[in-house]
C-alpha cells in the first residue's frame, strides 16, 4: 500500500508542476502569437490548452485509482486510469482536428479565393521558444516518472507534451519562413499549423488503440504470452495446463491460468505447487499481479493444449 501511495504522490507532483506550465504557455502563447500575428503560435497555444485539460484529466482519475479493492470493484479501480487515458487521446484527436478544419481554410481561402495573410513579426518567436524549452523539460520530467511508476495515462500525458513540443517546432519554421522571405510567403504560417494538427491527430490515435485495447479486456502481447508459458512449464510439478487467460486493469495484470497436476498429490503438495507458479508470475510482473490458478488432475489421456 506505501509503494502505491508513493507511485500516486510522484504522479500527482509531476503532473501539478505540467499543469503549472501549460496554464503559463496559454497565456504566452495567446499574447505573442496575437501581438505577433501568428496562426500557427494561436493554434499552438490551443494545443497547450487540450495539454491543460488533459493534466485535469489525470489528477481526477487520479482520486480512484489509488482506491484498493472494494465490494463494488474487486480488482480495484485501475480501469480509472484507462479511461483517462483514452480520454486524453480522444482529446488530442478533437485538437487536431479542429486546427486542421481551421488552417485548411486559411489555406484554401489563400490559394484559390485570393485572401490574404499577414505576414508574422518577430516577436511570435519569443513564445515559440518559450514553449520549446519548457515543454521538453515538461515531457523529459513526465516520462521518467511515468516508466518508474508504470503509470499509462502519464505516460500519454508525457506524449502529450512531447506533441506540443514538435507542434512549436512547427510553429517556428512555419513563422521563420514567413519572416524570411516576407508576405508572400505567409501561407507557410498556416501550413505549419496543418501540419501541427495531423501529428496531432497520428499522436492522439496511438495513445487510445492501446487503452481500447484494455478496456476491452484484450490479452497480453504475443511475447507475455509467450513468457508467462514458459515460465508455467518450468514449474515442477506443472505436468500440464490449458485455459490461459491475461488482461490489463491499469498499470496490473491479470493471469488466469488452470494447470494440471499428478492426482496423487496430497492437497496441500498441489496448492504449493501453485504458490511456487504465482511467486513466479508476481517476481516477473510485479507483487501487485492478480492471479487466479485453478488445479486439476492430470490423466495420461487428457488431450494435450
Amino acid at each position: 500500500m506505501e509503494e502505491l501511495e508513493f507511485r500516486h504522490k510522484q504522479a500527482r507532483r509531476v503532473t501539478f508542476i505540467g499543469m503549472l506550465i501549460n496554464i503559463i504557455l496559454v497565456f504566452v502563447k495567446f499574447i505573442f502569437g496575437f501581438f505577433g500575428k501568428s496562426q500557427a503560435l494561436i493554434a499552438d497555444a490551443v494545443h497547450s490548452l487540450s495539454d491543460f485539460l488533459s493534466d485535469i484529466v489525470i489528477l481526477i482519475s487520479m482520486r480512484y485509482t489509488k482506491k484498493p479493492a472494494d465490494d463494488d470493484h474487486n480488482y480495484g479501480h485501475g480501469k480509472f486510469e484507462t479511461l483517462a487515458t483514452v480520454m486524453i487521446g480522444l482529446l488530442l484527436i478533437i485538437v487536431g482536428f479542429s486546427l486542421l478544419r481551421e488552417n485548411g481554410l486559411i489555406i484554401w481561402n489563400f490559394l484559390f479565393k485570393g485572401a490574404t495573410i499577414q505576414s508574422p513579426k518577430f516577436v511570435a518567436l519569443y513564445g515559440v521558444f518559450t514553449s520549446i524549452i519548457l515543454k521538453e523539460i515538461s515531457f523529459y520530467m513526465t516520462i521518467v516518472v511515468a516508466k518508474k511508476t508504470g503509470n499509462e495515462s502519464l505516460r500519454a500525458n508525457a506524449w502529450h507534451h512531447r506533441s506540443d513540443s514538435i507542434s512549436s517546432i512547427a510553429a517556428l519554421i512555419g513563422i521563420g519562413i514567413a519572416l524570411i522571405f516576407g508576405e508572400s510567403f505567409a501561407v507557410f504560417d498556416p501550413i505549419a499549423s496543418l501540419v501541427v494538427s495531423l501529428f496531432i491527430m497520428k499522436v492522439g490515435l496511438d495513445i487510445i488503440l492501446p487503452g481500447v485495447n484494455q478496456l476491452v479486456e484484450a490479452s497480453l502481447s504475443n511475447d507475455e504470452l509467450e513468457k508467462i508459458k514458459k515460465m508455467t512449464d518450468s514449474v515442477d510439478g506443472v505436468l500440464n495446463f490449458h485455459d490461459l487467460r491475461t488482461r490489463k486493469i491499469g498499470h496490473y495484470i491479470a493471469i488466469d491460468v488452470h494447470i494440471m497436476v499428478d492426482p496423487d498429490l496430497s492437497i496441500e503438495e498441489a496448492h504449493n505447487i501453485a504458490t511456487y507458479l504465482e511467486f513466479d508470475y508476481k517476481h516477473e510482473f510485479g507483487r501487485h499481479t492478480l492471479v487466479v490458478i485453478h488445479i486439476e488432475p492430470y490423466f495420461i489421456d487428457r488431450s494435450p493444449i
